[in-house]
């Protein structure tokens, strides 16, 4: 027998970029941070306005909608100072945007700087990461690579609703902000490494929209809008459906989060070699059904358990849509070469519409029918991923 054979070949045929690495020390403490009220932060705002759904509809649209409207001009400050200098600045309005909702309680008028905090954040920040992990990831190993880093992310998240259901629990929803507020910034210290790049944009504002809207990115712009759509609605309309559905326990929501969270994290470094060594496009493809078809399934759970089930399935089917869908994302902004920054402004535009656009159909679909519904709006745009 061959002893070769009976080595397993290393998960990556090279070492990660160390500015790669540096970049997801840093994206493991925000992200961890993140995943700690991102379950919560929606039902915070729908419980602080009296169970509005419409309150974190309006609240999450309103950063979308002015991310999307600013993004051009945003992004000429990037150009100036450099994607690092950029994203610790905008770090900074993160960290305010927490203390915004750590103090929202004495003060509901403080929902308007924390929309205007996330926004300036947002613009900032999201650009810079986009184009760095474009930069940084290997061509031959990006599956892998992004892989990884969900791995990692899907670990933390792990833990997090638990700890956030613990925090929430014995102090609180404002310590909860208020320790994701620390997390925020600890999390810039890692980018002290990562090499000052300077990237110039070429689009005029007037420009930008132009190219948002031509023929020639017609079907990035109908794949990323329709992962606005779905996106939104997994992230506020199924956290709040789940708190109603479990009567606001927020234990038990913190615990089948984590249950569900960790069915995942083997299945992503599987999924990851396997995207490597296929292609992508037809993952997609193959994989937007049972992705979609989760959507549909979860219009009929009414149980805790059915919940573990249904979002543990879709979870995995999302490694085949979703995670391939990220990865040829960042394929793409890598082959724009010096116009990786003008690909990413473009995507992030069309998917922050996509939010503002699905805002408006559920806020008025509140008025007549069961926000769970939502569900099947989700699933119709699951199958538009596979226009990219």
């Amino acid at each position: 027998m061959n002893s070769q054979k009976l080595i397993p070949k290393p998960y990556l045929s090279s070492r990660l970029h160390p500015e790669l690495v540096a970049l997801y020390s840093h994206l493991s403490i925000k992200d961890f941070a993140i995943n700690l009220i991102s379950l919560f932060s929606a039902v915070y705002i729908y419980l602080h306005f009296g169970r509005s759904i419409i309150a974190p509809l309006i609240f999450y649209a309103s950063i979308n909608f002015l991310y999307a409207i600013f993004l051009p001009l945003g992004v000429r400050v990037m150009s100036k100072i450099g994607l690092k200098r950029s994203m610790s600045l905008g770090l900074i309005f993160r960290f305010l945007y927490f203390l915004c909702l750590f103090l929202l309680e004495k003060d509901s008028l403080l929902v308007i700087p924390a929309v205007l905090c996330l926004t300036i954040h947002d613009l900032l920040y999201w650009v810079p990461f986009h184009s760095d992990i474009a930069r940084f990831t290997n061509k031959k190993n990006r599956g892998k690579e992004m892989a990884l880093y969900q791995a990692v992310q899907i670990a933390l998240a792990v833990v997090a609703p638990i700890a956030a259901a613990f925090i929430i629990t014995r102090f609180g929803f404002p310590v909860l902000f208020l320790f994701a507020a620390v997390l925020v910034l600890i999390s810039g210290l890692p980018l002290i490494i990562t090499p000052r790049v300077y990237e110039t944009f070429t689009f005029s504002y007037k420009g930008t929209f132009k190219e948002l809207f031509s023929k020639e990115n017609r079907r990035n712009f109908i794949a990323f809008f329709a992962s606005g759509i779905e996106g939104k609605i997994g992230g506020v309309v199924w956290p709040i459906f789940i708190f109603i559905l479990l009567a606001g326990q927020i234990t038990k929501i913190g615990f089948l989060s984590a249950a569900i969270v960790f069915v995942t994290l083997v299945s992503s470094l599987i999924m990851g070699r396997f995207i490597d060594e296929h292609d992508t496009k037809k993952i997609i493809r193959l994989s937007t059904l049972f992705y979609a078809l989760a959507w549909i399934v979860k219009i009929f759970i009414s149980s805790g358990a059915q919940v573990f089930i249904t979002d543990s399935y879709h979870r995995v089917a999302s490694l085949g849509a979703r995670f391939p869908f990220d990865t040829l994302t960042y394929e793409r902004a890598a082959d724009q070469g010096q116009y990786v920054d003008e690909f990413t402004v473009l995507k992030e535009m069309a998917l922050n519409f996509g939010y503002v656009f699905i805002t408006i159909i559920l806020i008025n679909m509140s008025f007549f029918v069961d926000i769970k519904y939502a569900f099947v709006f989700a699933a119709a745009a699951s199958f538009f991923f596979s226009v990219l």
